[in-house]
């Protein structure tokens, strides 16, 4: 009968009854194997954001006798519905130019 190395329970033993270390090309390999991946996993992660600019929101805080709340409106929508150009880059001139029209 013939022994079958590929499919016995246990590796072949070098002949001389040591088992192999890897080699450094070896480890190299496992090392940037891993870094790869590590970095693919980051990569693939979506920012953080409580909602995206384009969107409008209304928070609401309701309490027994007080009712409190924000607005978030993007910048597009302001413009619109308030007629405003908004479109200076100093927070100055956008600060006066809203008290001027509201």
């Amino acid at each position: 009968m013939i022994k079958d190395d590929f499919n016995s329970e246990t590796p072949p033993t070098p002949p001389d009854g040591r088992r192999r270390s890897r080699s450094p090309l070896t480890w190299a390999r496992i090392a940037v194997a891993a870094l790869t991946v590590g970095l693919m996993v980051v990569s693939w992660q979506s920012p953080a954001s409580a909602h995206r600019g384009e969107e409008s929101y209304l928070y609401l805080n309701v309490a027994a006798e007080d009712l409190d709340g924000e607005v978030h409106l993007p910048y597009a929508d302001i413009r619109e519905v308030f007629g405003l150009t908004l479109d200076q880059d100093d927070p100055e001139a956008i600060r006066s130019e809203i008290d001027a029209n509201l």
